[in-house]
């Protein structure tokens, strides 16, 4: 009988230690001087559910995974965090406010508004979570992940182009700008516009101004750096005018007169993320294909190049 007992207590007190160690409490931890930690819907997709903030109490619900730990926030969301991104104390996170008074009084206030809604909460979810919060978390997630975001860019640019009549080199300057809406962290909808000038072309006394107008798929890269690496391609119209298209070239050459034609552009870049709405571009590069009429034996192509750079400013991300 007494050793009935003995073997009862120490299953019972297993258990508990087990419950205590799926439920322990751990703090979102900032590294590289973030702003906030990713919350993951899924163990091995980057889709983001949530930001935690630096220093953020959530409850560890599974840490059997090699990268990932599955924890729940205050308000009930689960998801995964790298374990990287969770410490057992908020002591070590970068984005701490600096006044040591502020922190002093800060640091007490989170456990008791956080821990009476976690603790009670776990007896209960170590048999029924697995089924129960992935039904009732579901629905706002799925609304979350289908918002879309938009990114205006402002940039600009300078194109490595040849003349239509002769083929020579030409350098032209102007400003491109973009609107992309991204219907989740990766596929997005690309509109590009530009406008490019040069006042002498060929030191010959002739302008030539072209505009642009793009659609098409882009597709980026977010991760969990500052760096979002980003291509397109994207097809449209280019329109050219200036004095070298509206006046004669020669005596008896009557003008060529401003044209439209077909452009198709395939680009690449990189992104630095500053803040959440802010990012700079540091560079992109774009090849375009353009058909203007040709003066020369080359054919009615011609192959620029395309470098620009400027500011990014996003909207509708959570």
């Amino acid at each position: 009988m007494r050793r009935n007992v003995l073997m009862t207590l120490a299953m019972v007190s297993l258990l508990g230690g087990v419950r205590a160690k799926a439920d322990d409490v751990a703090y979102a931890y900032c590294p590289l001087g973030e702003g906030y930690v990713f919350l993951y819907q899924s163990l091995a997709g980057f889709d983001v559910i949530a930001n935690l903030k630096c220093g953020e109490q959530v409850a560890v619900l599974d840490t059997q995974d090699k990268d990932r730990a599955r924890v729940r926030t205050a308000n009930g969301k689960e998801g995964y965090v790298f374990k990287y991104t969770i410490k057992a104390d908020a002591s070590g996170n970068q984005r701490q406010p600096p006044v040591a008074g502020n922190a002093s009084t800060e640091q007490p206030q989170r456990p008791p508004q956080i821990r009476p809604e976690a603790m009670p909460k776990a007896p209960p979810s170590e048999s029924q979570p697995r089924v129960q919060p992935s039904s009732e978390s579901r629905a706002p997630l799925r609304a979350f992940r289908h918002g879309a975001e938009l990114e205006v860019f402002a940039a600009y640019s300078y194109i490595r182009a040849n003349l239509v009549f002769s083929g020579a080199p030409l350098t032209i300057q102007g400003a491109s700008s973009s609107a992309t809406v991204y219907f989740n962290n990766w596929l997005g909808v690309l509109g590009d516009f530009g406008l490019y000038h040069q006042g002498n072309v060929a030191a010959s006394g002739f302008s030539i101004t072209f505009s642009s107008y793009q659609f098409g798929p882009t597709l980026r890269y977010r991760n969990q750096t500052h760096l979002t690496p980003f291509a397109h391609l994207i097809a449209g119209g280019e329109h050219a005018g200036g004095t070298l298209y509206t006046r004669s070239l020669g005596a008896g050459i009557p003008p060529l007169g401003a044209s439209n034609a077909f452009l198709l552009t395939a680009g690449a870049g990189a992104d630095w993320r500053l803040s959440q709405r802010i990012t700079i571009r540091l560079v992109e590069a774009d090849y375009l294909h353009a058909e203007f009429l040709n003066a020369s034996s080359s054919g009615n192509r011609q192959e620029n190049l395309r470098l620009s750079t400027g500011v990014v400013f996003t909207f509708g991300h959570e």
